[in-house]
This record gives C-alpha cells, sequence and structure tokens, in this order.
C-alpha cells in the first residue's frame, strides 16, 4: 500500500514540474529570452524546494 501511495505521489510530483517548466519556457519566449536559458535540472530543483518557501 506505502509503495503504491508513494508512486501516486511520484508521478503527481513529475505531473506538476512539467507544468512549470512549460510555463518557465513560455515565459522566457514571451520576454524573448532564450526558453533554454534556465536549465531542466534548475527547474526540478525548485519544483522539489518550492515547499520551503514561506
Amino acid at each position: 500500500y506505502y509503495v503504491s501511495l508513494q508512486k501516486i505521489y511520484q508521478e503527481k510530483a513529475e505531473a506538476d514540474c512539467q507544468v512549470m517548466e512549460h510555463l518557465v519556457r513560455n515565459t522566457l519566449k514571451r520576454i524573448g529570452r532564450d526558453p533554454g536559458s534556465i536549465l531542466k535540472a534548475t527547474i526540478k530543483s525548485f519544483c522539489r524546494n518550492a515547499r520551503k518557501i514561506n
């Protein structure tokens, strides 16, 4: 049971991170910056640590 619940949370986190990456890329395009200027790893790290932001 725990493993299946953990998998559900991991899949949701990955989906949320993909949405965030899409938003970041679109925002960068809109402001005239290179969409690849922020690395995927940086976005993923932000997503992992965003819960610590107050």
